[in-house]
């Protein structure tokens, strides 16, 4: 409003002028509340801190400092974080190497970052078998069985009580597994609701342009705010479609 210029005096000293500046400052306050909330998602402790402690994201040592009472397998692992050799997120109950999505949080799965480590590392040599992260728990093999043993003894159980003629392998299936192509499913109808969107966010601003060449232009505002919602709505529709990728690639291994 400072900037276009419609903040005077009038506006500060009315009713309906000071609705829209109370309206104005709560967006403002929402906005700084989003922000904090944000960088308190960034850095605030997971489970993977439990057995390492951080140093300072701005300290030249290394982000990763052993306790005195690890073990030397640990230790070993420590250092080779430290030289860059890779990444220490933990390791799971066999000893393996714990997937870091695991621990990721929502700004981390929604940018792809806790794949960092493991990009960098191909930058520098070959990834071996000896690199790769285990599998998360709930796509083992063992856990979609389970899964599915799960929904199938339900459908027999039904069955038992006269509730259905006779069980449903495709239900069970579907039940078991089918989380994932529902969520996909969403996101894909979503990026493709933005996508119809643009061209009419297109159509505004043009329209906006030409109404400069009238005697009636329409406020600087307007200009601001089509060209905002045509970038927030381009970069929602794109995280919407990496989502749908990544549930795709998940799902059909």
């Amino acid at each position: 409003m400072i900037i276009t210029g419609d903040f005077s005096r009038e506006l500060s000293h009315s009713t309906p002028g000071r609705l829209v500046l109370a309206r104005e400052i709560l967006w403002l306050i929402s906005g700084v509340y989003g922000l904090a909330a944000f960088f308190l998602e960034l850095y605030s402790p997971e489970k993977r801190w439990k057995r390492f402690r951080w140093t300072k994201p701005w300290s030249k040592e290394g982000k990763i400092q052993l306790d005195d009472s690890d073990s030397e397998d640990e230790a070993l692992n420590g250092v080779d974080a430290l030289n860059g050799a890779g990444s220490v997120s933990g390791k799971n109950e066999d000893g393996d190497m714990e997937c870091p999505v695991l621990t990721a949080n929502f700004y981390e799965r929604l940018t792809f970052s806790w794949l960092t480590p493991m990009l960098s590392l191909g930058t520098r040599k070959f990834l071996g078998e000896e690199d790769m992260w285990s599998l998360p728990p709930n796509d083992s093999a063992e856990a979609l069985s389970e899964r599915l043993q799960a929904t199938w003894s339900r459908q027999l159980e039904l069955v038992r009580q006269h509730k259905k003629s006779k069980p449903s392998l495709k239900v069970a299936i579907a039940k078991a597994y089918g989380g994932p192509y529902l969520v996909a499913g969403m996101l894909k109808a979503l990026y493709d609701c933005l996508n119809f969107l643009q061209p009419q966010l297109l159509r505004l601003l043009l329209n906006y342009v030409s109404s400069w060449g009238t005697d009636h232009p329409m406020p600087p505002i307007a200009g601001y705010a089509i060209t905002l919602l045509m970038f927030i709505s381009a970069c929602i529709a794109t995280s919407a479609l990496h989502q749908y990728f990544d549930r795709c690639f998940a799902t059909s291994e």
